[in-house]
């Protein structure tokens, strides 16, 4: 058997589109949801003008800022619309390395630069993503659905930003480790994927918006209550890390113990300022079996904390 070219030179023609421009061209057509790597960010003069890029093989997706789909709670910030664009761009770089969807709005050559561009939309691709998994006549996350892997998107001190077919939902520290942190850093990190635990929903019909409230350490036997069947009043005396610190009349002081165990604290019997993050002793003086919870007194420092 023989082959032919259409080139009467007898070489065969190379494909001339890469293949990763042809697959967004389809899903463009398509109007199917891709997946890619949130890797820069460009300012073009003004925060409610950055430019967001996505990476999905050897191509990279533009999304404007404001079609990220990026949204925050409004009532502890100030009302003024430069403000609201800043945080936006605070969550969006603090994003950078997370996996996202991305509707593909346009691709087209540039003019005068004869640069290929691509245009999409996050904001968009959530809205396709709420629907199919929570609106839709026969949602695929319905009542019987408990748990879900989820995307960390972004991570704090003491809490980590997750999404979830188009929702967006920030789970605090003590709903992902039953022994009390100070940093999570140290344990989640973006682009991680984790499952979690859907305790409760709420979902707005009319706006097609989903409130859910998550939890990953119930995925896992409770050991914080567990470690404190270990413990004695007025006689065990232990080590832990402060994750947390209250401005208030009785000064209440959160600590993770060594053996997994939470103790808070409302008194200190040393002369130095206890801080966040710092390694201290604690004499254990009051117990509750029956609830898993346990108060004492800090009697001394172990270890500051490391300066950051």
């Amino acid at each position: 058997m023989g082959r032919v070219t259409l080139d009467p030179s007898g070489i065969a023609r190379q494909p001339q589109t890469d293949p990763a421009l042809q697959e967004l061209e389809t899903a463009m057509l398509r109007k199917e949801i891709i997946s890619g790597t949130f890797i820069d960010m460009k300012n073009e003069g003004g925060a409610e003008k950055t430019l967001c890029y996505i990476k999905y093989k050897s191509q990279k997706i533009c999304v404007p800022i404001y079609e990220m789909g990026i949204n925050f709670d409004q009532h502890n910030n100030v009302n003024h619309m430069e403000n609201e664009w800043v945080r936006r761009n605070q969550i969006a770089n603090s994003m950078l390395g997370c996996e996202v969807d991305v509707l593909i709005k346009q691709i087209r050559t540039d003019e005068k630069t004869g640069v290929m561009m691509i245009g999409g939309s996050r904001e968009e691709a959530m809205r396709k993503q709420r629907y199919k998994h929570f609106f839709s006549r026969d949602p695929i996350i319905n009542d019987e659905v408990d748990e879900v892997e989820v995307r960390v998107i972004s991570v704090a001190k003491q809490s980590i930003r997750v999404e979830l077919f188009g929702v967006e939902q920030i789970i605090r520290m003590t709903d992902l480790c039953w022994t009390w942190i100070y940093d999570v850093r140290k344990k989640f990190h973006v682009g991680d994927v984790i499952w979690v635990k859907i305790k409760n929903r709420e979902l707005d019909f009319e706006n097609r918006t989903v409130k859910l409230e998550l939890s990953h350490k119930e995925l896992f036997e409770d050991t914080a209550s567990k470690a404190i069947m270990n413990l004695k009043e007025n006689q065990s005396c232990c080590v832990g890390t402060i994750t947390r610190i209250t401005d208030g009349t009785y000064w209440p002081v959160f600590i993770g113990l060594e053996n997994g165990a939470n103790v808070v604290s409302y008194r200190t019997r040393i002369k130095e300022v206890p801080n966040e993050g710092d390694m201290v002793k604690v004499l254990i003086k009051y117990i509750s079996y029956d609830q898993g919870s346990a108060n004492g007194t800090i009697v001394g420092i172990v270890q500051r904390k490391e300066e950051e």
